[in-house]
């Protein structure tokens, strides 16, 4: 049945209506329902990214189980809008904090997820529970690859349910409305096709005509409406078609002014014709790209793109703002949104494929400086994260650090610092006097007597606030944690300067006491030997007076009784003769008279030896005499020898080799005390029997004295320690180890010096120094 063009119109009209408002209905429902699934897919975004904020400024106070704080954060979160919970469980899903005080300690428990599931799957999940629809949001809270709990927010679906709610009532509305546009659209169809009908018919009369040639032609319709202008553009139709088809330079200028890059290839795949646009981004020229196959100027897979042309021109399809590659004349690759279609002949024949490609350089560059800007916030988080959690060991490290110096009282515990270098590599120092250099990496900071910027540097204290400078320093402090561990070790070089110093004082106090103890020792006996040698002086010149008297009686006597033995003889009395000899024999007569002279001259010597020990004593303790005086040194060391001979004699073979040695201002006293401790100690080293030998001379102004022993000898750990007080390699209880120490003070006190060799198994040689000082130049003190 065929319709009239009237009916067909209203028809059109009236379909037209519906179609529209049909669109704008579908295009407004789906705008409804994408806004729907937008707002909740921003909704959900934005509190996972609430989430993941949460988990980073919590875990600090995890690790510290700061509960305080993460009830508190818990607490205002939850008071937001569709909050159902907020809630900060550890590692085994044990509640630490919720925004019900209520389920804190309980277990959290949520359906699991299905095997596989995806990331967002894990971490946004939706659950039923007592009749109503849950979402939880959730992200880990990690310390490193460690996981130490979890972050939630629970929602309610009212929000949604709200939004679908108010959708409905807006398709609601938009129906009614819709169905009044049609009831409208009907009735003015009805009246615009009659008005259209008429004057259409006679246009499709003449359009026969002209279709079959005929050109000489007028409508004449007067009207100025839509329909009166067709009929004008007829007439000029018919006029244009006499002169001319549409005229080529304007398609070329259409072409020109398009800002964006326009490329028609032929269906074998070559490119036909291009824009002005196009030779720009290329960097060809307009006869160099036709021509070539559009593969040549698509930097993607060969493949890809032919397939891509096959199936456009077999299934007529089009593509739209795809992401390509064009690759330009001079290789740059230039990101663009690609877009075509195909082009048809008459006869339906694919005649060209058309695209057109805008150029996205731009937007690249600003969504990866986005990107960028994205990572380098990712990244400083991340370190902001590690350098909290590297302060946090560093602290504690401090802490332990400080808590062994409160429990050990060892102040030589140091922050370790890996980044500390060989300061003479990183300064290219070449001074081998340094102290510093040629050794594992040290604090250089922290010593006296480096050589940096080629001057010797002073005290810590003197040297730090420029040494803070240093590249050195610097680099050991790069990191801002380490730069706190090196103030820490300042810190303790300083209080381990004072505690020596503190030490060194108090041992300097306790030797002082006893050195004071010690002069007070020997000043008790010096006044005990000095009494003793006065009290045995006397007896003992009573005895030699009278052994050399009695020695003279014993000579008369003898002299008298050869005189009356020679009378009796002469009286030539064989009896009185014979009994005479008889006595003489029984009485040992003749044995008695050559003892007695024996025996009264060894009792003179032994008693000349007491006296002789009696005066080494006096001039050993030297209590009768000045402190300063000019001295023999060979004589005191004589004296002192026969005080301590009893010390040597069962020890070793003394061997004396006295020089020839010039008077000298000393005090005599402290010197045999110096001769006497090491005699005795150099006899205390020797375990059986051994050899002492004692040396002297004089060189360069100075008496030398050498003490040598064949003893043990000194380790060499220990040689540098045994002139401070207090050190002794004796036994318990055998020394006090302030003989040497009191011995050096001597020597220094004197202008001298004392050294010491020793070699352990051989024996040990003491050599002592004394400048030779005369009476008008010396000093005393």
């Amino acid at each position: 049945m065929s319709l009239s063009i009237k009916t067909k119109i209203s028809f059109l009209i009236v379909l037209v209506v519906f179609l529209v408002s049909t669109a704008i209905g579908s295009i407004y429902i789906i705008d409804e329902l994408k806004e729907e699934k937008i707002f909740e897919d921003t909704f959900l975004a934005d509190i996972q990214k609430q989430v993941e904020t949460m988990s980073y400024v919590v875990t600090p106070h995890l690790i510290e189980n700061d509960f305080v704080f993460m009830n508190n954060l818990v607490s205002y979160d939850g008071k937001r809008s569709y909050r159902a919970y907020v809630l900060i469980t550890d590692d085994s899903d044990r509640i630490l904090a919720h925004s019900d005080k209520g389920e804190i300690g309980k277990a959290f428990r949520i359906p699991s997820v299905r095997p596989g599931a995806t990331t967002r799957e894990r971490l946004v999940r939706r659950y039923s529970k007592d009749g109503r629809e849950f979402i939880d949001v959730s992200h880990p809270v990690r310390a490193g690859d460690l996981i130490l709990g979890t972050v939630r927010i629970g929602l309610t679906n009212d929000w949604l349910q709200e939004e679908i709610t108010r959708g409905k009532q807006t398709v609601l509305k938009f129906i009614l409305t819709a169905a009044g546009l049609i009831f409208l659209g009907v009735i003015l169809a009805v009246f615009i096709a009659d008005k259209i009908a008429k004057p259409i018919l006679l246009l499709k009369q003449f359009a026969e005509k002209v279709g079959k040639g005929d050109y000489d032609l007028n409508i004449n319709i007067e009207r100025n409406d839509e329909v009166g202008m067709l009929a004008r553009s007829f007439n000029q139709m018919i006029e244009d078609l006499k002169k001319t088809t549409v005229s080529k330079d304007y398609l070329d200028n259409i072409f020109k002014s398009m800002i964006n890059t326009l490329v028609v290839i032929s269906p074998e795949g070559k490119i036909t014709r291009v824009n002005a646009a196009a030779c720009t981004l290329l960097n060809y020229g307009e006869n160099e790209l036709i021509g070539l196959l559009l593969t040549n100027v698509i930097a993607e897979d060969e493949i890809k793109i032919k397939k891509m042309l096959r199936d456009m021109m077999a299934d007529n399809l089009s593509i739209h703002n795809t992401n390509m590659l064009y690759r330009a004349k001079d290789g740059r690759l230039i990101p663009v949104l690609f877009s075509g279609s195909v082009m048809h002949n008459g006869d339906g024949t694919v005649q060209a494929i058309v695209f057109v490609a805008q150029d996205i350089t731009g937007l690249k560059e600003v969504e990866e400086k986005l990107r960028q800007s994205t990572e380098e916030l990712e990244a400083t988080n991340r370190e902001i994260n590690d350098n909290r959690i590297k302060l946090q060991l560093a602290l504690n490290e401090i802490s332990s650090l400080i808590q062994i110096v409160i429990d050990k009282k060892d102040v030589c515990v140091r922050f370790d610092n890996p980044n500390l270098k060989k300061c003479y590599e990183v300064m290219n120092c070449s001074t081998e006097d340094c102290p510093c250099y040629g050794k594992e990496p040290m604090r250089c900071w922290n010593i006296t007597g480096t050589f940096c910027g080629s001057h010797i540097r002073g005290n810590f204290a003197g040297q730090r606030h420029t040494c803070a400078q240093c590249p050195a320093f610097r680099e050991a402090a790069s990191d801002p944690i380490f730069e706190i561990g090196e103030h820490f070790n300042n810190m303790m070089h300083i209080l381990e300067l004072k505690t020596k110093e503190l030490e060194d004082a108090y041992s300097e106090l306790k030797a002082a006491q006893a050195r004071m103890l010690q002069r007070e020792k020997m000043a008790s006996i010096g006044q005990l030997a000095a009494g003793v040698a006065h009290e045995i002086n006397n007896p003992t010149g009573f005895i030699l007076s009278n052994m050399g008297s009695l020695l003279k009686y014993t000579d008369k006597l003898t002299e008298f009784i050869g005189i009356q033995t020679d009378l009796l003889e002469s009286f030539n009395s064989v009896e009185i003769s014979k009994k005479l000899r008889e006595a003489r024999k029984k009485m040992k007569l003749d044995y008695i008279i050559g003892d007695v002279s024996q025996l009264i001259r060894e009792s003179a010597e032994g008693a000349d030896r007491i006296k002789k020990i009696v005066q080494n004593l006096k001039s050993f303790s030297r209590l009768d005499e000045a402190e300063y005086k000019m001295a023999d040194i060979n004589s005191g060391i004589e004296n002192t020898i026969n005080i301590v001979w009893n010390e040597l004699k069962y020890k070793a073979t003394l061997t004396k080799k006295y020089g020839d040695l010039p008077m000298t201002l000393c005090n005599p006293g402290q010197l045999n005390q110096v001769f006497m401790n090491v005699l005795v100690n150099a006899a205390d080293s020797i375990e059986k029997q051994g050899e002492l030998s004692v040396k002297t001379w004089n060189e360069n102004g100075s008496i030398n004295v050498s003490i040598t022993d064949t003893g043990s000898g000194i380790p060499e750990d220990k040689i540098n320690k045994i002139f401070e007080p207090f050190f002794t390699t004796k036994e318990a209880g055998k020394g006090t180890g302030l003989g040497l120490s009191i011995t050096y003070d001597i020597v220094k006190k004197h202008n001298g010096e004392i050294q010491v060799s020793s070699e352990v198994g051989k024996g040990t040689t003491f050599t002592i120094k004394i400048p030779v000082v005369q009476a008008k130049t010396a000093t005393q003190g």
